[in-house]
């Protein structure tokens, strides 16, 4: 399928660290994983996209296209 393109590799150790500790901010995230600001928000950026994608996919699988 064209539209399928494989995600980047999931940020598991940010997304652990932001559910383990109830992280609610950048700031406290990037330090939790030792990384910077940048980084984070770009990983989350992505992460964001990437689920995005796949909703939008998923929903044009289900609901019947207009004529």
């Amino acid at each position: 399928m064209s539209w399928y393109r494989s995600p980047p590799p999931w940020p598991i150790d940010l997304l652990q660290a932001i559910a383990e500790r109830e992280s609610t901010n950048i700031c406290e995230a990037s330090r939790l994983v030792g990384r910077d600001i940048k980084q984070v928000s770009e990983s989350l950026e992505r992460l964001y996209q990437s689920i995005l994608a796949l909703y939008f996919a998923a929903l044009a699988l289900y609901v019947p296209q207009a004529s």
